[in-house]
């Protein structure tokens, strides 16, 4: 599937660590004319050399582990470099050759971790501890869309995530496994040195770095910070702490065509990669069953190189394209739907939802209708609306209980919690309020559970009784003669008044045809509201 990724042999892998070594050498260095050196350069053939930058160094001792690096097994790639003594407390100026055969796909790269040192995906780095994070780099091989080939578990969640697999699977790109919204874009990784950052990235897969850990690390003349990744290629530089390694890949590696298997879910991420195509051993006609498909995981196979490719059908999927998912057409025909049903049966059909094993989508829809029409219910509550009136706004809480102690929607919170933990209920409840026309109040800022919101302005409110009206004590701070003003001018019977008042009509107990609150603050009710009552012409 991938080109460049085949198992390296020995003598290609040792071609490539004596070729590259020498690259190591500082332009000052000479090569030893004693003679005498040979038991050093057996001792330091395997990568543990340490001497001061006042001797001269031999050049067998450059090659950085030897060319039997590897101990004869086959390596992907390796890392091939020196550590230096950096901390300024210290007078030593150590440097230590270091090489590191990458046989497993992908490897982690960090400090000493107990529970990690038994992993063959996980190398410790010896030094550094200080500078170093448990996971923080991870080298691995990866396609334009973002997949990755490896032996990854079959839940692998981090880059990091990975167990001993006899045979690789190729692992799509998943937008639910990238916590960074930087790192959702399978193209937002840094190019190789001289390449353009907007160039195509290519189409036959390539290694990449990502760094994993918090202090920063350095590819080429780059910085690569948390959660980004750059591009590798042979030779390319890699600086990780006080490690300074070069990136080397074999020469001229036979191509083997190779089948993996790739683990997808419905709706998650790239499911092939482009070009690819299925599998003769996969039955394409096979009946699935709907709760299969949903909820578990299918392995199927891609076969790279393979000679029917032209003659098959490709199937290809955009990986720009958000995960597939139910058509947002249906979706709105079915609330469109919900919205011809009346409340009663939309509370049956929530009944039966609960009393089932399942929770589709068709369900929260439901509930999702039901709750804005709970919530539009107790807006032309007069209580809810007086609430509102005298304490600028009403809160979620308010709600909730109003509906609680309503005959017909006091199932609702029951019902729901037998489905859903109550956080999700409560989030529920404040979706149902922003889409039933509530609004913030910003005059009344808060926590989340004191936040006031405004009754929507399509539904009308209650208009204040005039006695009510009347018998309102202004606020604190509020101007006495302004709170009159405002009274008289909400009053639904403020014309009558003025009417009354012209004709002398309606006078109370001063008798001097003036009808002023002070006037019928100890009036009866019933007296008031006959007092008020317009005559006909």
């Amino acid at each position: 599937m991938f080109d460049d990724d085949v198992e390296m042999d020995q003598a290609n892998e040792r071609s490539s660590v004596s070729n590259n070594a020498e690259q190591l050498m500082n332009d000052g260095s000479e090569e030893d004319e004693a003679e005498g050196d040979n038991q050093n350069n057996e001792s330091n053939s395997r990568g543990d050399y340490s001497t001061s930058s006042d001797e001269k160094v031999d050049e067998a001792l450059l090659r950085l582990g030897g060319v039997d690096c590897t101990d004869g097994k086959p390596a992907y790639a390796v890392l091939t470099g020196i550590w230096t003594n950096n901390d300024d407390d210290s007078d030593s100026n150590e440097v230590e050759a270091v090489t590191i055969p990458i046989t497993n796909l992908p490897v982690v790269l960090g400090r000493k971790w107990g529970s990690k040192d038994k992993d063959p995906h996980h190398v410790a780095l010896p030094r550094d501890e200080k500078l170093l994070s448990r996971l923080h780099a991870c080298i691995f091989y990866r396609d334009e869309k973002g997949g990755r080939l490896g032996s990854y578990e079959i839940s692998a969640g981090e880059a990091g995530s990975c167990v001993v697999s006899e045979k690789m699977i190729y692992k799509p790109f998943d937008l639910d496994d990238e916590g960074d919204e930087d790192s959702s874009d399978p193209d937002n990784i840094l190019r190789l040195p001289g390449m353009n950052q907007s160039a195509p990235l290519p189409k036959h897969g390539f290694y990449a770095i990502e760094c994993l850990g918090r202090h920063t690390i350095r590819v080429g003349d780059k910085k690569v910070t948390k959660g980004k990744q750059a591009m590798l290629e042979d030779g390319i530089p890699i600086q990780i702490a006080s490690y300074c390694f070069y990136f080397l890949l074999p020469k001229d590696a036979p191509t083997v065509s190779q089948t993996f298997k790739y683990q997808v879910k419905k709706g998650q991420g790239a499911l092939l990669k482009k070009n690819a195509t299925a599998s003769n051993n996969v039955d394409k006609k096979e009946p699935k069953n709907k709760s299969t498909e949903d909820h578990e995981t299918k392995l199927a196979e891609t076969t790279k190189n393979s000679p029917n490719s032209d003659k098959e059908e490709e199937s290809v999927v955009d990986p720009k394209e958000p995960p597939a998912k139910k058509s947002r057409k249906s979706e709105e025909t079915f609330t469109s739907k919900l919205d011809n049903v009346s409340t009663p049966e939309l509370i049956e059909q929530l009944a039966a939802s609960a009393d089932s094993k399942e929770w589709t989508r068709e369900d929260q829809l439901v509930s999702a209708t039901l709750g804005i029409r709970i919530v539009r219910s107790a807006a032309k509550d007069s209580k809810i609306q007086k609430i509102a009136r005298e304490q600028h706004g009403v809160t979620q809480r308010d709600i909730i209980d109003w509906y609680n102690e309503h005959p017909m929607f006091s199932c609702f919170e029951r019902l729901m919690l037998l489905k859903i933990e109550y956080k999700s209920y409560q989030s529920s409840i404040t979706k149902a309020i922003q889409r039933a026309g509530f609004t913030r109040n910003e005059s009344n800022p808060g926590k989340s559970r004191s936040t006031r919101w405004d009754l929507p302005l399509d539904i009308p409110l209650e208009p204040v009784s005039s006695h009510r009206s009347h018998s309102k004590s202004p606020r604190k701070g509020d101007d006495p003669e302004t709170t009159k003003d405002e009274i008289n001018e909400n009053s639904p019977n403020d014309d009558t008044n003025k009417e009354l008042d012209k004709k002398g009509e309606g006078t109370m107990e001063g008798g001097n045809g003036s009808n002023t609150q002070d006037d019928t603050d100890d009036v009866p009710l019933s007296i008031l509201e006959k007092s008020v009552t317009p005559t006909d012409p």
